[in-house]
């Protein structure tokens, strides 16, 4: 199967020039490490497979009752709430 890539580019910071690899130096307006990689969304997103996470609220989720599974470490099991 082949390798999937996905979408990135990287945007000049300084002219906003776009460039599809990172070569350092802006091509258009000569700056040095001026290039910040992004993820193109349309592209990244295009053959994603599977179903949308349900959003529900923080303080739900912070009250729902979850089965804690202890690591036989103390302290690690006090910073993790009992497991």
């Amino acid at each position: 199967m082949a390798k999937r890539s996905l979408g990135v580019r990287y945007v000049c910071s300084n002219c906003g020039a776009i460039s599809t690899t990172w070569t350092g130096r802006c091509r258009v307006c000569g700056e040095w490490n001026t290039l910040q990689e992004q993820v193109d969304v349309s592209t990244a997103t295009a053959g994603a497979s599977g179903t949308k996470l349900k959003i529900e609220p923080v303080a739900k989720a912070a009250t729902a009752k979850t089965n804690r599974l202890a690591t036989k470490m103390n302290d690690v099991d006090d910073v993790l709430g009992g497991g």
